[in-house]
């Protein structure tokens, strides 16, 4: 049973109260809220739309995923301040689902039957626990495609789907490729099922270009002796690490096997770019994939993003997170399906408008433009790749491979 504790309302950061209040007032003025029709759909009213947050709080991955939160305040943030949705104010109500499948189903009842919200952001490597649930009770959810479930159903949106529903991308395999890799590790986390399905995906990719995968290493974050994976990289000769672990269990693993004298050539992880986990002593030169633009683009959605990162949130730091990005783009979506699903929302509009999107980039944000009616399952294909400078303590896109293009493969991953 999950402790309700972890169940609780809506909490709201100063500046995200103030924006929010201060829309409201301005909106009274101008009688925007009292315009809106007042509907009967679940978690709305004529002055706000009620959506459920969903991530895991605590528990072994919460680290990996605290600065979520933070980007979706932002976002609401900002939507406040430019009136809301059609008269409403976006708010919401959270769940710690702690990435474990029974619990997160427990926490998505407990936001739609009890918390009475309309629909559900959401980010998790635990989806699947409430995916079938969620999609009978026709309940819209928007969030990162961290699990393969999120191919099967009409009613969850993401941006981005990294495993996907077909037999994946050559992408990585060119990039490694390109980079001088011969001969690879695959690192994964022990019993998680994204970690495992991501790592299956990764080394089909790199099979395909022609680079061996020489070995699969499971490892327990807190328990794997990080000395001992590095001596098994060693014993292998690899010259490539790609790794679907956690972020601390990659770098200690990385530094431990070149101060053994491994000569690694290429480091790739999906995580450490845009880290909140600044002491971390992470890989020189590692390298890693994004499938939006970097921040240090400069690109006008980007600033956009950190300009309202300082403001509503500055308590996450770095603000240039890339997983607070991730929150962002997933309140960006629920936005923009209550702006489609018109002055009355219903989850069904809400659904219906959003599929019927084709050309969404999250304000120039995302590399590839998204058709929502076709996108459905559909795995990145085209990437962007960074490169972690050591002395600088920082990243720069790697030349030629700011929107890296491979092909969909025709063998599933085994």
């Amino acid at each position: 049973m999950i402790p309700l504790r972890r169940l609780g309302a809506v909490r709201v950061s100063l500046p995200l109260l103030v924006a929010l209040t201060a829309a409201g007032l301005t909106a009274c003025r101008d009688g925007a809220p009292d315009a809106s029709p007042d509907c009967q759909s679940p978690g709305v009213t004529s002055d706000k739309v009620v959506a459920g947050l969903l991530y895991p709080d605590t528990g072994p991955l919460a680290g990996e995923f605290s600065a979520f939160r933070g980007g979706v305040e932002a976002r609401l943030g900002v939507a406040a301040q430019e009136g809301g949705v059609n008269g409403r104010q976006l708010v919401y109500e959270w769940a710690d689902d702690q990435a474990q499948p029974s619990i997160n189903l427990v926490a998505a009842q407990h936001l739609v039957d009890d918390q009475n919200v309309f629909g559900i952001m959401e980010v998790t490597t635990a989806a699947s626990g409430s995916a079938k649930w969620l999609n009978e009770q026709g309940i819209p959810v928007t969030g990162h495609a961290d699990e393969s479930v999120w191919s099967n159903y009409e009613n969850m949106f993401s941006y981005s789907y990294f495993l996907g529903s077909g037999n994946g991308v050559d992408t990585y395999g060119l990039f490694v490729k390109r980079a001088g890799g011969t001969r690879a590790v695959v690192m994964s986390i022990w019993g998680n099922e994204f970690s495992t399905k991501a790592s299956d995906a990764v080394a089909a990719s790199l099979e395909a270009v022609g680079i061996p995968v020489v070995d699969r290493i499971e490892v327990t974050p807190g328990i794997t002796n990080p000395s001992a994976t590095a001596a098994r990289i060693r014993a292998l000769d690899a010259d490539v690490l790609v790794s679907y672990a956690t972020e601390s269990e990659f770098a200690r693993t990385v530094n431990l096997a070149r101060q053994a004298g491994v000569d690694i050539k290429v480091v790739l992880a999906p995580n450490g770019y845009g880290s909140a986990d600044q002491p971390l002593d992470w890989p020189v030169g590692s390298y890693t994939s994004l499938v939006y633009h970097p921040f240090e683009s400069g690109s006008p959605g980007i600033a956009r993003f950190r300009e309202a990162m300082s403001e509503f949130v500055p308590q996450v730091r770095p603000a240039t997170s890339s997983v607070a990005l991730h929150g962002w783009i997933t309140a960006d979506m629920f936005v923009r399906g209550l702006r489609e699903a018109g002055p009355c929302p219903t989850r069904e509009s809400f659904i219906r408008g959003l599929r019927g999107v084709k050309s969404y980039d999250a304000d120039g944000i995302i590399v590839n433009r998204v058709d929502f009616g076709q996108n459905l399952g559909v795995a990145d294909l085209c990437l962007s790749f960074v490169q972690f400078d050591g002395p600088a303590k920082g990243w720069h896109v790697v030349p030629g491979a700011d929107s890296l293009c491979g092909t969909h493969l025709t063998t599933p991953a085994r």
